[in-house]
């Protein structure tokens, strides 16, 4: 199986200064029982890119990865991808590295979250109990042991929420016991985790909330939930944190979603909410379902509000992130209409 996930990668890149973040240096642990170095392989034309089916966190062979990294950066050092990956947001300058130490690890096996987000597909419940999802304690412990992971390894946290999870704090705690400098959080906040307050008071967490507006009823219509002062107030506790670093490590992203929060005035008092409430950095995507309908053919209000928010970002001094997606259909809108911002 190894022995054709390598072969696979013929034609993974594009030009020869780009490589795949995650085959050059990182891992995926995804919802659906996977080990794999894409987020989509099977976008890919070539998509043999799991490395372990149907892992259940049972038997997990570290010397299987440790063997196969430095044989699989060799093996697609000198290649070029094919035209499905071109402009992916997982594409970074190529290392000469071979080291099995990764620079990634994206922990996306957690199934369960309390909202239920219109353009998210993920399984909702309220019940942990209906969820079952295999313990990825021993397995991190096993990959530091072997160094596959470092202190340097990026750890990310996305899909579900994991901080919903009775394990989630284990697995702060032993990050920042021993050392780890980069986790990145995505969450809902629908639960405080002290472990969170006090990687951000160590400066090593970036935490992304999903917000998405900044009142009560956009927020039902979006999450599909009427959890927006639970939301809040686990945003101030984590505030209370972040304020007192220098690290904008508290993030509030917003997602477009059609007919919903796709105008001006909720753009304008989700920017107003954050920026009374102290937090230093924000993000701006837009629901990926949408953007696969409309990215070729972009309605003008739609490019219109992507600058509106670059303005806010701009004339404010205020840092807003834009997603790839974002950007994507930013640029062609340049490419089609002159704006000075």
């Amino acid at each position: 199986m190894i022995n054709k996930f390598v072969d696979n990668l013929q034609n993974i890149f594009l030009a020869d200064n780009l490589s795949c973040k995650y085959i050059n240096g990182g891992i995926i642990f995804s919802q659906d029982n996977q080990i794999k170095l894409c987020e989509k392989p099977n976008n890919c034309v070539n998509s043999n890119l799991v490395v372990v089916d149907n892992f259940n966190g049972i038997n997990f062979d570290v010397n299987l990865l440790i063997n196969k990294i430095p044989e699989i950066k060799l093996n697609y050092k000198n290649l070029n991808i094919n035209s499905e990956c071109a402009g992916c947001a997982n594409l970074v300058k190529k290392s000469n590295s071979l080291s099995p130490c990764l620079d990634f690890v994206e922990l996306s096996h957690w199934k369960c979250c309390f909202l239920n987000c219109s353009y998210c597909k993920r399984y909702k419940t309220d019940n942990l109990s209906e969820i079952s999802h295999y313990d990825i304690f021993p397995v991190i412990e096993k990959m530091i042991e072997k160094k596959l992971i470092s202190k340097k390894t990026k750890i990310i946290f996305k899909c579900g929420d994991a901080t919903l999870h009775p394990e989630f704090d284990k697995l702060m705690y032993y990050f920042i016991n021993y050392g780890m400098q980069d986790i990145v959080i995505y969450t809902s906040a629908q639960r405080y985790c002290h472990s969170i307050s006090e990687a951000i008071d160590k400066k090593i967490a970036t935490v992304i909330i999903s917000m998405d507006c900044a009142c009560p009823y956009i927020y039902e219509r979006i999450k599909g939930t009427n959890k927006y002062d639970i939301t809040m107030s686990v945003i101030k506790r984590y505030l209370d944190f972040d304020q007192a670093s220098s690290k904008k490590s508290l993030i509030l992203s917003y997602t477009l979603v059609n007919g919903v929060n796709d105008n001006q005035k909720e753009i304008l008092d989700w920017y107003m909410m954050s920026k009374g409430l102290g937090v230093k950095k924000l993000y701006f995507d837009i629901d990926h379902n949408w953007y696969d309908i409309i990215k070729s053919n972009t309605p003008d209000y739609l490019k219109d509000l992507i600058n509106f928010t670059k303005n806010l970002s701009v004339l404010n001094n205020y840092e807003i992130e834009f997603s790839p997606r974002i950007n994507y259909l930013y640029d062609n809108f340049l490419r089609g209409r002159h704006v000075c911002i």
